[in-house]
């Protein structure tokens, strides 16, 4: 078995750093490796960027959700919001006091084309309003654009697109009233957890929406 799994590394070794070649390529990190590995690389970092969206907009991180943009990108949602992410960020502060949200992520189709990249991200949005006793689902997808600059890639631009919706009257579950509730940050419970990577230096939005 120790020599199988050997056997393994190496060639995830061979695989991962190649010798340089015309046919071999860089992933912002200095090391020349085979096209298909740094597609897959940037495939899985645009994958780990819109997981990090979801997380940060449910659990009300904004500054974590703000280092998501470029600071001279986009975000349109609608008639609700469009603007800058620290216009953005400012607009969740308020018409997030009283939701609690859950942002779950399907489909997500990628093109990539060197530093730019294109994405259409489907997924389901429940909104829980407490105080009016209501849910919100909206099943949509994300337009996306990014742009890895100094190895990393982030939103350039984000698009919302509702293609259903429906509300309902919320009944409290007591199946759930002894588990553990989530909770803003950084009160949740994940946040015991390292799961968020360095995502770079702050941005000035970031800095400029704390109080």
């Amino acid at each position: 078995m120790r020599k199988k799994i050997t056997h393994y590394a190496r060639c995830l070794i061979l695989a991962l750093c190649v010798p340089a070649s015309p046919a071999s390529a860089e992933n912002g990190d200095g090391v020349r490796r085979d096209p298909a590995v740094v597609e897959l690389l940037n495939r899985q970092a645009l994958q780990q960027l819109v997981l990090r969206y979801a997380r940060a907009v449910d659990r009300k991180d904004f500054d974590r959700l703000c280092r998501l943009y470029h600071p001279d990108a986009h975000h349109d949602h609608g008639g609700m919001f469009a603007g800058s992410p620290a216009e953005m960020v400012r607009w969740l502060r308020e018409t997030m006091v009283d939701i609690e949200t859950q942002h779950l992520i399907a489909n997500s189709l990628f093109s990539i084309q060197g530093t730019q990249a294109q994405g259409e991200i489907y997924s389901v949005n429940f909104h829980y309003f407490p105080k009016s006793g209501r849910n919100y689902i909206a099943g949509g997808r994300y337009l996306d654009r990014y742009e890895k600059r100094d190895g990393i890639w982030r939103f350039k631009s984000r698009r919302r697109v509702i293609d259903w919706s429906e509300e309902r009257p919320a009944s409290s579950a007591q199946t759930a009233a002894t588990l553990i509730r989530g909770a803003p940050y950084p009160n949740d419970p994940s946040y015991e957890f390292q799961l968020d990577a360095a995502e770079g230096d702050d941005t000035n939005c970031a800095a400029e929406n704390r109080h």
